[in-house]
């Protein structure tokens, strides 16, 4: 994690993108106020919550959920119905 002017981050803009790709993320300022971030995409998507497919969505889902999936008991016991039932002809 590093604090850079602005100028300094456009200067070396490649670099500090290979850089976010490992993992380092890196605070720009301007005007001696940091104003934005720069990390990778995938840190981004941890942050906004956003799975790269349908996949890794239902695997996040799943994992989460495993507990209380392998808990639930429902009480829906559906019962065959031993009745005669009503008188039929043709």
């Amino acid at each position: 994690m590093s604090h850079i002017p602005f100028t300094q981050a456009r200067a070396n803009l490649a670099e500090l993108i290979q850089q976010s790709q490992h993992g380092n993320k890196t605070f720009i300022s301007q005007r001696g106020h940091t104003s934005a971030v720069l990390l990778s995409l995938s840190d981004y998507n941890k942050l906004n919550g956003t799975p790269q497919n349908f996949m890794q969505a239902w695997a996040t889902w799943h994992q989460n959920n495993l507990q209380v999936l392998q808990e639930d008991i429902t009480d829906f016991q559906p019962g065959r119905d031993d009745t005669q039932g009503r008188e039929f002809s043709w």
